[in-house]
């Protein structure tokens, strides 16, 4: 599985790009795989919109992950 991100200028949001993009991604996957049985999908939880989305669309969450960082170097 592959991971990205997508970034959304502030005044494109509120279009429904989100939802419209989920949807193509979703019809060209079952063209191409008609057989698929589910879709992996990740989304942050503080990306309401994007999380609004995957609801209206009926995708549930099946697993959390939390990521962490810390910088690499000299400990201060």
């Amino acid at each position: 599985m592959q991971g990205g991100t997508t970034i959304v200028l502030p005044e494109h949001r509120g279009h429904r790009l989100g939802l419209a993009l989920k949807v193509a991604h979703h019809q060209a996957l079952l063209a191409r795989f008609p057989d698929v049985e589910w879709i992996a999908t990740a989304t942050a939880d503080v990306n309401a919109h994007m999380n609004a989305v995957n609801d209206r669309l009926g995708i549930r969450v099946v697993e959390r992950c939390i990521e962490l960082t810390r910088p690499v170097g000299r400990a201060s």
